[in-house]
């Protein structure tokens, strides 16, 4: 043996339920595909938090049998307006636990909460606070809440996001990199969104903005093949989870597989 180090290349991964709702049809496109890994969002009629019994036991079973992980679980924990009460999400959040080591997941996808508006200074204080609550129970069960910059919550703009993540100050709370909705909110998602985040970021979501809609990585305006060689460079190896917001079906998944494999190619990754 030469003891070379094998390069540093990406995981590719999907969420399951843009290509359709049975589990046994996210598996065989996905597979087909060369993608092995997923981000559990839902499976069979029923969001990753309502899955139980049977049901659940099927999904594990067939994603074993398939040699797909589970990631992430793509949880809507924090997709909630902030005036809810602060112990519903922590509940759900125990839900989303209980998936996540069912799985074998170790990571939680999450949201910083809807705001009433963009006064931000107002809500900061309690956003943090809630941010922290949540952060504090997911160390205790051994998960990380990975959180997404999305439209209308706190963390949408970069700033936001960098100054939650740094108040919070938690191993237990990362940040994913969504290139869409950062170009969405009028935010530089790359070098900006890419350097602010840096120190907190675990993956990426894979979606492209353009011409007033979402588009396949590389395809719209978020300096995707710029970023792609930039962590190339940063000798990133984690996971890019493409989420095509394309329509839905193989069809749509598959324009946006190709996409995300001719910039993973591009920049001499392999595709895995």
């Amino acid at each position: 043996m030469s003891g070379r180090k094998e390069p540093e290349v990406p995981k590719i991964a999907v969420f399951g339920d843009e290509i359709a709702p049975e589990i046994d049809r996210q598996v065989e496109v996905m597979t087909a595909a060369g993608v092995h890994a997923l981000e559990l969002r839902g499976a069979e009629g029923h969001g990753v938090l309502d899955l139980r019994g049977d049901v659940r036991e099927r999904i594990r079973t067939r994603l074993q049998a398939a040699g797909v992980e589970v990631f992430s679980i793509g949880s809507p924990i924090g997709k909630v307006p902030l005036e809810s009460p602060r112990e519903s999400e922590l509940e759900r959040l125990k839900v989303a636990v209980e998936q996540a080591w069912f799985f074998g997941a170790p990571r939680i996808r999450v949201f910083s909460f809807y705001l009433p508006d963009h006064d931000y200074p107002k809500y900061r204080d309690e956003v943090v606070h809630r941010m922290g609550k949540l952060a504090a129970l997911a160390a205790a069960s051994a998960v990380v809440l990975c959180h997404e910059n999305e439209a209308g919550i706190y963390g949408e703009p970069i700033a936001n996001c960098v100054d939650m993540l740094r108040s919070v100050d938690s191993p237990a709370l990362r940040a994913v990199h969504d290139t869409s909705n950062f170009v969405v909110a009028h935010e530089e998602a790359y070098p900006a969104a890419y350097e602010a985040l840096q120190p907190w970021l675990d993956y990426y979501h894979i979606k492209d903005h353009g011409h007033g809609k979402v588009q396949p990585a590389g395809e719209g305006e978020g300096r995707m093949p710029e970023l792609f060689a930039r962590l190339k460079a940063d000798g990133f190896d984690g996971y890019l989870s493409l989420e095509p917001h394309l329509g839905g079906g193989a069809e749509a998944f598959g324009r946006a597989a190709r996409a995300l494999r001719k910039l993973v190619e591009g920049v001499g990754w392999v595709w895995r």
